[in-house]
């Protein structure tokens, strides 16, 4: 690598950030530099340095610098320097067809992923985000997304930004470079760089007011220049930047401040026929104005556009504009647009900028720009939504239907706390009972989310249904048992679901008919009767294709159809569509969960957490959350389980329901682990007693019953242990013909009533069930009992069985209680001697599943195509690989072939 140019004052982050490359050029491992500074800092120099080093270095560099006017644009930065340079990484049919996936955010970063592990192989590329401030949220995503998945690339991530940055918690290695004023004296040596000799003393002491920033500093000196050449003294430049431009703008022509004031407001560089067209002038006009700007220094040629020297010069000449001027050049911008054909989320802006109290066409055009970004940038498109409401009065035209379809963005964006508020504000100033019923009809998910829900149900429960027109009652029906679910007992809002279904096929509304069939799907989960919930939710596919097919899978998981259930995951998971959907990861956590794969549950666990904070998706953040905490107590690990309970009470959800309510049998069953039965008992009684109302699906999950008679067993509640077995009875009423159930019902019975017999024929049903860890416990209680009963030959034998299962699932700490069991009758066994824990490193640190992936990547496959090979997420693949490259101490993908190599010389691969 070559000495780098000079740059005056920035030697030391020069130097940080080319070992950066050369740390990638040696190990092959990705990395991410980030440089933080205050506007005209130098970060876009010390960028261009880096890049010019990079080429000459072997890098291929991609870089783009984040624009205002693409903000909302989604992906438009990450595409675009995927598109730089003589050959791009993406072909022009790629970016189509990548462009064509903003709306899907994982499948679309999943999809860029891909194409760069294809493309970098072992050569190096830098990619570069300058202005990182200004990019589309789906962007920022991506530079937050990528690094992680691309770590044992050679991918380099450069990212330059205004705003204050921090060193991120997962991914390749990362250096985060805060690039501060520059001191007096380095600022003495650029004004020798540029006037040719040391600054005078009127010259220093102007320097010396620019606070150390280069950008200033270079404006003050390069007046300081143009002012000799024409023979005057230098003019007093202020300290105030603004007050510095207005001397530069002062000699230029009307003609020449209004292309400037245009081309300030459009937000990016505009073409020279753009700029003809906004402006109404002839080509001859703008060519000469544009000439004379140009020499004055304050725009420059960037290919085949125009664009202002400096972000600073265009903002100090938009904050000079007054706000009629800024209105109108913005009402002038959004025209153009329109006419141009550009999207609409390049003309919202402008719109929203020139917009005033009561622009109902306005308000509809921000509208449905938000509509195009609920999915692909939430945030923006509740701003969007939000400014659309603002603009109009409930007396001006298209009120009602503006908000409406706010509220409808906002709860799709996840904005539940602002769609109720909006929707509030609507309520208190409607009178007719079906606009009423369509706003808490588009409310009913936000009121859901925020556990805001009462509201809704009180109004259904008052009679103001009655007074709504067909349409209306079967939505406001149909939301308000979705609403209740979890609220209300399951046949009440039963009869609110099937109504809305009746009224909906009545009436033809699609709408309806859905809302009111996911109704019912969820309402039979709650209350365990999973055949009708598979039904259900089946039935939506005609109306709403594969949107439910997450709910197929957790009902077939439920009835123990895991074959079935994973011929859907293997699907779902080779489609390019959905691969990367969290869909994949959270079936796949339950699938493994159930069949009692501890390692892959946990990966998959991690994996979904990782893609919920992406995504925002807390109420699958908390599931994995609930697997991890379950695994941890099967392991004996009381610490692991209240770090997790603490990471699962910052959810901002931690108040719903459901999550509440599952924390709560955590915690109880934490109690019990740690020797305090009562205490668990008390903290528990009050969720037994309501568990057959059908509000909750917790006590129809599987092996739950036992623990839960166990617990009260072991307190000496006879009451709670007597529950926890009707509710298994129940259990195995609602699921005819399903082993597990049936089988969990005997064994409750027989463990409550110390009926030996229930738990022989327990025993005998449940070895046709698929679940591990229910085999083995039903082994052990009834070995157990078989011990005390003196049949001590049959006992042990189902007591080995029991170890043997517990063992194989994970679960030490129910499988060391055995051991104890079988030790205090006298058994000894070699296996437990020589069971050694899995170290933390090396070949041997690997899971079966880690092994299968470090195999295939250490090949050359990239993640998508080992994924296929294996039927499971680029993502679950990506969470494996970072785990081996931790136990295998290797940083790239080049280190992992050669372990792998070492370990078929070695036989043991």
């Amino acid at each position: 690598m070559t000495s780098p140019s000079v740059l005056r004052g920035r030697s030391g982050p020069v130097a940080e950030a080319l070992a950066v490359l050369r740390r990638t050029l040696r190990t092959g491992q990705g990395g991410v530099l980030v440089l933080s500074g205050e506007a005209g800092i130098g970060k876009t120099a010390i960028v261009s340095t880096v890049r010019r080093e990079a080429a000459t270095s072997g890098f291929r560099v991609a870089a783009v610098k984040g624009l205002t006017a693409e903000r909302l644009s989604p992906g438009a930065a990450v595409l675009l320097a995927l598109r730089f340079g003589p050959v791009p990484l993406l072909t022009p049919d790629e970016l189509k067809y990548v462009s064509g996936l903003v709306d899907s955010p994982p499948v679309f970063l999943d999809q860029l992923a891909s194409v760069l592990e294809e493309r970098v192989g072992r050569t190096p590329l830098l990619v570069v985000i300058d202005d990182l401030q200004w990019v589309d949220h789906l962007s920022r995503t991506a530079v937050r997304v990528l690094p992680q998945r691309l770590a044992a690339h050679p991918v380099v991530w450069l990212l330059a930004t205004r705003e204050r940055a921090e060193a991120p918690a997962e991914g390749p290695p990362a250096t985060v470079l805060d690039v501060g004023p520059l001191p007096d004296e380095t600022l003495a040596e650029i004004g020798v760089d540029l006037l040719g000799e040391p600054p005078d003393e009127r010259t220093r002491g102007l320097l010396g007011r620019v606070a150390g920033n280069p950008f200033y500093a270079v404006q003050v000196l390069e007046a300081v220049v143009r002012a000799r050449e024409r023979g005057e003294a230098a003019a007093r430049i202020p300290a105030e930047f603004l007050s510095a431009l207005r001397r530069r703008l002062a000699p230029l022509s009307e003609t020449q401040l209004a292309l400037l004031r245009l081309l300030s407001t459009l937000g990016r560089p505009a073409t020279f026929g753009e700029l003809t067209e906004l402006s109404g002038e002839s080509s001859a006009v703008v060519s000469a104005a544009v000439a004379g700007i140009v020499g004055a220094g304050l725009l420059a040629y960037e290919e085949s556009t125009l664009a202002f020297r400096h972000d600073l010069v265009r903002e100090s000449v938009y904050e000079e504009l007054s706000p009629g001027t800024r209105r109108r050049l913005h009402e002038r911008c959004a025209e153009f647009l329109l006419a141009e054909g550009a999207p609409l989320l390049v003309v919202a802006p402008h719109v929203r900028a020139a917009a005033t109290p009561g622009a109902a066409d306005a308000a509809e055009l921000l509208v449905r720009a938000a509509e195009l970004a609920a999915y692909s940038m939430p945030d923006s498109a509740a701003e969007l939504a939000v400014a659309a409401f603002s603009l109009l009065g409930a007396k001006d035209r298209g009120w009602y239907q503006v908000g409406r379809r706010a509220v409808r963005v906002l709860a799709n964006a996840q904005h539940s706390d602002e769609a109720v508020r909006v929707a509030d504000l609507m309520l208190s100033r409607l009178g007719s009972p079906d606009e009423i019923a369509g706003i808490e009809s588009e409310a009913a998910r936000a009121r859901w989310m925020t556990g805001r829900r009462r509201e809704l149900i009180e109004r259904m429960k008052s009679g103001f249904a009655g007074r709504l027109s067909v349409s209306s009652r079967a939505r406001l029906l149909a939301s308000s048992a979705l609403a209740g679910a979890g609220e209300e007992r399951g046949e009440k809002i039963r009869g609110w679901a099937e109504e809305a279904r009746e009224l909906a096929a009545e009436t033809g509304d699609r709408t309806a008919a859905e809302l009111a069939g996911h109704a019912l799907g969820i309402i039979a989960l709650n209350e365990g009767r999973h055949a009708e919930s598979l039904a259900r939710f089946r039935a939506l596919r005609e109306s709403a294709g594969d949107a439910y097919l997450l709910s197929e899978i957790i009902a077939l998981q439920l009835l123990d159809r895991f074959e079935e259930a994973q011929r859907i995951l293997t699907s779902i998971a080779s489609a390019v569509e959905t691969a990367a959907l969290p869909t994949v990861a959270y079936g796949q956590m339950w699938q493994d969960f159930h069949l009692s794969r501890r390692d892959d549950a946990i990966v998959g666990a991690r994996t979904v957490i990782a893609e919920a904070r992406d995504f925002g998706n807390e109420s699958m953040e908390a599931d994995a959350n609930l697997v991890l905490c379950s695994l941890a107590l099967a392991d004996g690990d009381p610490d692991g389980v209240r770090a997790l309970l603490a990471e699962r009470e910052q959810l901002k959800s931690a108040d719903d329901r459901v999550l509440a309510e599952n924390t709560v049998l955590l915690r109880g069953f934490l109690l019990a682990a740690e020797g305090r039965p009562g205490e668990a008992v008390e903290l528990l009684r009050p969720k037994l007693r309501a568990a057959l109302d059908g509000r909750a699906y917790w006590p129809w999950w599987p092996g739950w019953a036992p623990s839960l008679a166990r617990v009260g067993l072991v307190a000496g509640d006879t009451w709670f242990a007597s529950r926890a077995a009707e509710i298994a009875a129940e259990g195995a009423a609602r699921n005819p013909g399903v082993a597990t159930f049936k089988g969990l019902a005997r064994h409750v019975d027989g463990l409550v009533t110390g009926d030996v017999a229930a738990l022989r024929d327990a025993e005998r049903i449940l070895a046709k069930s698929p679940r591990p860890v229910v085999r083995a416990a039903i082994a052990d209680d009834l070995g157990q009992a078989l011990l005390r009963q003196g049949h001590r030959e049959d006992g042990i034998v189902l007591l080995d069985r029991a170890w043997a299962g517990y063992t194989g699932a994970g679960h030490s700490a129910a499988a060391d209680g055995v051991r104890g069991v079988l030790s205090r009758a006298g058994v000894r066994r070699r296996e437990w001697t020589v069971r050694a824990s899995r170290p933390d490193l090396g070949w041997d640190a690997l899971t079966p599943a880690e092994r299968k992936v470090a195999r295939l990547i250490g090949t050359g496959m990239t993640n998508r195509a080992a994924a296929q090979e294996l039927g499971i997420s680029p993502n679950t693949v990506g969470t494996h690989v970072r785990s081996v490259f931790t136990k295998l101490d290797v940083r790239s993908r080049v280190q992992l072939s050669n372990v792998l190599h070492g370990q078929v010389s070695d036989g043991e691969a």
